[in-house]
């Protein structure tokens, strides 16, 4: 996700921290601009408005050459066909003052600064593709759409299960858009992912069905006691200090929350949070046991979650709900699914390319993808 780290600044004149404040909104909500595309519709074969009388020699000619007859003007002789223009050298990429550029030149640096990346993803989708056909599974338009609102609920609410409701798309897309951008990644490779991932899902959905024991414990998660909790998601340390600053002037947690918090989903809420069980594992678990700590409306000092800074404030508390179990077997076996599924797809895609037959032709990319591969080995540098 994207972040804006807030500069120190005096707290008594909030002024310029107001305003990187804002440009951290305005990063992480920013769209990539819309691209217009003009669809040019070629009428090839449509009938003239005057043919010629069917059955002459110049309508057959003019039939044959595409093209409807032009009246003869006897007078002038015919202009000399002009030469065809000559085809540009398809051996370079661009001319600068007439100076060539190979192709080859432009093709050999993208493949050495990305090609092994591309190369992986690549060799992953058809190796997960390849595996799915064996076990006799396929994907779906419907599959792929599926990868890509999980990962719009992924990159706008970390915090909130795969399976909550009220995700905000228009916003999520646009907070996508400044990601991939941000780690320049284009469109056509985050699908190429998506299609990978489907690919996965349908794999280790296959070979690890749910449980009686996966069932009851997402019964116990999702139907047990709850917490609901407002937070304030923050990037460093000097940021949580100054935001400390403020709540202990009194300050309101839900304006701080809306104006500074680096999670764009919940700090439209105030950094409300959807309910969660003190055994959710989509929450982190010092974020879980600092919030069943809490008393309604205290709010907690700072809590570091992985790279994160977190203020917490508890809403409510939510008593035990009493569900049928065999009622919600289906809402329980998706939220197993979607817990579960991630952790061994990952697995599985490491094994994918680490076990395939990969032989790799081109000599440029060959060496660009060892140097990938000994990097990311033990030991590698």
């Amino acid at each position: 996700m994207l972040t804006q780290r807030i500069g120190r600044s005096n707290v008594a004149d909030p002024a310029p921290w107001k305003e990187r404040g804002f440009q951290l909104e305005y990063l992480r909500m920013r769209a990539i601009a819309k691209v217009y595309l003009t669809l040019i519709v070629l009428a090839a074969g449509c009938p003239s408005l005057n043919p010629p009388p069917q059955g002459t020699m110049e309508s057959a000619l003019r039939a044959r050459e595409g093209a409807a007859p032009q009246a003869r003007d006897v007078g002038r002789p015919e202009a000399k066909p002009k030469p065809p223009k000559s085809k540009p050298d398809s051996s370079l990429a661009a001319t600068v003052n007439g100076r060539g550029i190979p192709r080859e030149q432009i093709v050999d640096l993208l493949l050495r600064s990305h090609g092994a990346g591309m190369l992986e993803q690549v060799i992953a989708l058809a190796a997960a593709e390849e595996l799915a056909e064996r076990k006799g599974l396929s994907i779906t338009n419907a599959d792929v759409d599926r990868e890509y609102v999980l990962a719009l609920r992924r990159v706008s609410n970390p915090l909130s299960p795969p399976t909550a409701d009220g995700l905000d798309r228009a916003a999520a897309e646009r907070l996508l858009e400044s990601v991939l951008a941000e780690r320049n990644i284009s469109r056509d490779e985050f699908f190429l992912t998506l299609r990978r991932n489907a690919y996965l899902r349908e794999v280790v959905e296959q070979e690890n069905p749910v449980t009686d024991a996966e069932l009851r414990a997402e019964y116990a998660r999702r139907f047990g006691e709850r917490v609901q909790v407002r937070h304030i998601q923050l990037a460093s340390p000097g940021d949580a200090e100054r935001v400390h600053e403020r709540l202990a002037n009194g300050e309101d947690f839900a304006e701080l929350a809306k104006k500074y918090s680096a999670n764009a989903a919940s700090a439209r809420q105030g950094g409300l949070l959807d309910p969660f069980s003190e055994h959710d594992e989509a929450v982190p678990a010092v974020f879980r046991q600092t919030a069943f700590a809490l008393q309604p409306g205290e709010v907690s000092g700072i809590v570091r979650a992985a790279e994160w800074h977190h203020f917490i404030r508890l809403e409510r508390r939510i008593p035990e709900e009493q569900r049928p179990f065999q009622e919600v077997i289906g809402e329980l076996t998706s939220g197993v699914r979607e817990r579960t599924s991630e952790a061994r797809m990952r697995e599985r895609y490491e094994t994918l390319v680490r076990e395939s037959a990969i032989e790799i032709h081109d000599a440029v990319l060959r060496e660009a993808y060892e140097r990938r591969k000994a990097r990311a080995s033990p030991g590698g540098g």
